[in-house]
């Protein structure tokens, strides 16, 4: 068994703020959080002085593109790799790997080598290896505004279609975790993921135009949480005060 001891001068919890502690790490998992004489600490462990530090739980990267000078679109277990490791080096621990707009085919070609990463022993977290673990994808189109499109091209931007996205998410064996659509798209109000209980899509975010009705509505209906909210209320001033 692989163990390390951290020194912290400071540890932030989810519950608390912790001083002049030590953490124990037992095969890759904190084990123990205390003072050094309240911890049985094996003889062999190795000690990690952190006294300048903060310590805080990895970071959970939602919504990623790529890094490392590679993209998640080349769904490569080269690209995907590298995009893991150089993030981990900034405290993220796991992360969606997120999607830009592509024709269908190319969506599911890139999905299902997304998949096949996520399942791979490549992606398990490793004592060995400074790496973060990619959970799942973000599906950051093709549903959503052409007027707010951003990066991605208009000619692969898509109406909201409930057999193109049964499509996706057969294509990358249920590992879809968020969907990004425009509540005002046309269909949209039907083809929620939320609405039709279809389970690999836990949550709904947005990229449109929507008047503040329609914003409404999809958080209410659609969605978890909002995305790009300073393209959605562009320009700078608010013109939609339900929504603001």
């Amino acid at each position: 068994m692989i163990s390390l001891v951290v020194h912290a001068h400071r540890i932030l919890t989810p519950h608390e703020e912790l001083h002049d502690r030590v953490i124990l790490i037992q095969d890759g998992r904190i084990t123990a959080i205390g003072h050094r004489d309240e911890i049985q600490v094996p003889a062999d462990a190795r000690d990690i002085v952190a006294r300048d530090t903060i310590v805080v739980p990895g970071f959970i990267d939602i919504h990623i593109h790529g890094a490392g000078g590679r993209d998640v679109m080349e769904a490569t277990p080269a690209a995907l790799s590298t995009i893991a490791e150089r993030v981990a080096r900034h405290g993220t621990t796991s992360l969606l790997a997120t999607t830009v707009s592509a024709s269908p085919d190319e969506t599911c070609r890139l999905l299902a080598g997304i998949a096949e990463y996520i399942a791979s022993p490549e992606n398990r977290p490793s004592p060995h290896r400074s790496t973060a673990e990619i959970l799942g994808i973000h599906l950051e189109g093709p549903f959503i505004s052409a007027a707010r499109r951003g990066v991605h091209p208009e000619s692969a931007l898509e109406a909201p279609s409930i057999p193109l996205l049964e499509k996706f998410l057969a294509a990358a064996s249920g590992t879809v975790r968020i969907l990004t659509i425009a509540p005002e798209l046309p269909g949209a109000r039907r083809r929620g993921p939320n609405c039709y209980n279809i389970p690999p899509v836990a949550a709904s975010t947005f990229r449109g135009t929507c008047p503040g009705d329609e914003l409404i509505w999809g958080m209410a209906i659609l969605s978890a949480q909002l995305e790009h909210v300073r393209m959605i209320l562009w320009p700078f001033q608010c013109p939609y005060p339900q929504a603001c």
